[in-house]
């Protein structure tokens, strides 16, 4: 089994390649420290070196809170304890600092092949999970602020609710971006 997290949310910018992560049963450490093996990048700070801990047994891959500023659970808003080993389930979200992230555990493929040929339980073809993201009042919630994001680029005419200029975290290093150069006005 693995366990890939992946980013769902970030008020800063983070490279694609550094934007998902997969754990295999040996776990990883979560952090913005040189030595983790998941290294996201946090110019603010708020994510601590050693951050999180993924370790696995029993057939379950489990999370620990080894920061200094929390973890928090995104799907009931519960901060995890420091120290406390927490199971994480399909589907958990978790914000750590300004980043949010989704976690998916992922079957080995080999584990497929010893069950083919078996028969299987009634009702175990459909898991207990399948339909929870189908959650109708969430569907429209996400319609909802895509539409407001396509109306704000359609009608230039909107201002900001909040008059401020929205944060753009683009390094420009990082960014092919032709910057103006002034030029004089030719006299006649």
């Amino acid at each position: 089994m693995e366990l890939v997290f992946e980013m769902l949310n970030t008020k800063q910018f983070v490279p694609t390649d550094l934007c998902q992560k997969t754990f295999k049963q040996a776990g990883g450490v979560i952090g913005r420290g040189d030595d983790c093996d998941w290294i996201i990048p946090d110019r603010k700070r708020h994510l601590s070196n050693h951050h999180a801990l993924i370790s696995y047994r029993d057939g379950s891959f489990f999370l620990t809170d080894t920061s200094s500023n929390g973890i928090q659970d995104s799907t009931n808003g519960t901060r995890l304890r420091k120290g406390e080993v927490v199971r994480i389930e399909h589907g958990s979200e978790y914000i750590l600092g300004d980043f949010e992230i989704r976690a998916r555990l992922v079957r080995d493929p080999a584990a497929f092949d010893v069950e083919v040929g078996r028969p299987q339980a009634a009702g175990s073809i459909i898991p207990d999970d399948a339909f929870l993201d189908l959650d109708p009042l969430n569907a429209l919630d996400q319609q909802e602020r895509v539409y407001s994001e396509i109306e704000e680029l359609i009608s230039p005419s909107i201002s900001l609710d909040d008059g401020k200029q929205r944060a753009d975290y683009a390094r420009i290093d990082m960014e092919s971006l032709l910057v103006p150069e002034l030029v004089e006005v030719p006299k006649e």
